[in-house]
């Protein structure tokens, strides 16, 4: 009985969080919008909200703060619902992989925006993301190489 109440007590403990994110300091507003439109969403979804997550810097790059604290909080079970306005707010390749990672820890992605209405859908979707990922690159390696 004493296990079953502390399991109980766990779930409580779960939390709704809002992630938004940006590439460059010059999309600050964007941040702000981004954190605004959610924060409606949930407020006229009767969901509570116990943080808000943000970051500035390349949806290429994973590894930032405040994804990072997020994460470890997955993994801890403790994140119930994460709310983004765009898949590509939360990382821009293989969202449907990091979605079944986070599902396997018993969170949520919940996307406010849904773009993917179209016939082809979550694999149209994917193509994109990956044609994206790599002309950004190609960009920043041809940036790098004119710099010098």
């Amino acid at each position: 009985m004493t296990i079953l109440f502390l399991i109980f007590l766990n779930y409580q403990n779960l939390c709704n969080v809002i992630y938004a994110h940006v590439s460059t300091y010059k999309q600050r507003k964007d941040l702000r919008h981004q954190i605004d439109f959610l924060s409606q969403f949930c407020s006229n979804n009767n969901f509570d909200i116990d943080h808000v997550y943000s970051d500035i810097s390349s949806g290429m790059n994973i590894d930032c703060p405040d994804f990072s604290v997020m994460l470890d909080l997955v993994f801890k079970h403790k994140i119930k619902n994460i709310f983004i306005s765009n898949k590509d707010r939360l990382t821009r390749l293989s969202f449907i992989t990091l979605e079944s990672i986070f599902k396997k820890f018993g969170t949520n992605i919940i996307v406010v925006n849904k773009d993917s209405d179209h016939k082809y859908g979550d694999f149209f979707d994917e193509i994109i993301s990956i044609m994206h990922y790599f002309s950004t690159k190609q960009y920043s390696n041809r940036r790098k190489f004119y710099r010098f």
